[in-house]
């Protein structure tokens, strides 16, 4: 497959992490070639594993461990920057997209056991955004039972701390925007299992593995198609 002078630029700056030769954050390296606009708290970028084009991530700039870990400004920029990519979804794909988390209580762990973690144990606030319009809760919930509605992210904060005693959780945000949460016992769960969920209920499981389907053939149809739309939102709500 012949690719362009930007998709070529950014396989070259996801190939450490395809290979699993990185021992960095991969959202902590600002991997500016995905990058569609940043916020002073936030950014918005190309995912790298595009189960379909459009595929998008809105992450912190400070290596916090989940959405719910934001201070104030942090998860207001957050929340903005969600409806900008709601918005831009609209008027490119005309739906309003889905949303989804896997929320850590741990941290970066590089200096432990290393070479075992690299995949594993490197958690940076980053919520998913795919715009198709399909419900997944049911796969959710042959995993996990127990769900419970989340009108926002504040009042997500505070069912984690309070409820959860800031333990994992799973977040999926409907194409109404309505948030359900799911408490997480971690080894239970199978690994990339929202994105296996979202790939499955698109009848393109295979496309869940990051790794092995990186969707650099997307890559320049989303920068192209949704960066100019985010670009002048970003400007009319900043």
């Amino acid at each position: 497959m012949n690719f362009s002078t930007y998709t070529q630029n950014c396989l070259s700056l996801i190939d450490p992490y395809l290979k699993g030769e990185a021992t960095t954050c991969s959202y902590c390296d600002h991997l500016d070639d995905l990058i569609l606009q940043e916020g002073q708290h936030t950014y918005i970028t190309i995912a790298i594993g595009q189960i379909v084009e459009g595929y998008l991530q809105v992450c912190s700039k400070e290596h916090r461990t989940a959405a719910t870990g934001l201070n104030d400004n942090e998860a207001n920029e957050m929340h903005q920057m969600k409806k900008i990519v709601r918005d831009a979804y609209k008027k490119v794909y005309g739906n309003n997209g889905i949303a989804f988390e896997h929320g850590k209580a741990g941290s970066c762990h590089w200096d432990e056991n290393q070479e075992g973690n690299k995949y594993d144990l490197c958690y940076h606030a980053h919520i998913h955004f795919v715009p198709v319009e399909i419900d997944i809760r049911y796969r959710i919930k042959e995993y996990i039972p127990a769900e419970i509605i989340i009108n926002s992210m504040e009042e997500l904060k505070d069912f984690r701390t309070y409820e959860l005693g800031n333990d994992s959780y799973l977040y999926y945000e409907d194409s109404n925007e309505v948030g359900y949460v799911y408490p997480v016992n971690d080894e239970n769960i199978p690994r990339q299992f929202l994105r296996s969920c979202v790939a499955k209920e698109l009848n393109i499981p295979d496309r869940a593995n990051w790794i092995k389907y990186p969707g650099s053939e997307y890559f320049e149809k989303t920068k192209t198609k949704l960066g100019p739309v985010i670009n002048s939102l970003f400007k009319s709500t900043f």
